[in-house]
């Protein structure tokens, strides 16, 4: 699995990441049973910093 960071912002105290996650199906994924076959996955996580 491989995971590309394609964006972030900044402001103040918050960041916004959007990933895209890569890899090959091997494994039961989200309930769904392995296909060998390539997966793509786009994700956008929310982040806010506080105390130092």
């Amino acid at each position: 699995m491989q995971w590309t960071l394609e964006e972030m912002v900044v402001e103040e105290d918050k960041v916004a990441a959007r990933f895209t996650m890569r890899g090959t199906h091997q494994g039961t994924f989200f309930g769904f049973r392995p296909t060998t076959k390539p997966i793509v996955v786009k994700e956008m996580n929310f982040y806010r910093f506080s105390g130092g």
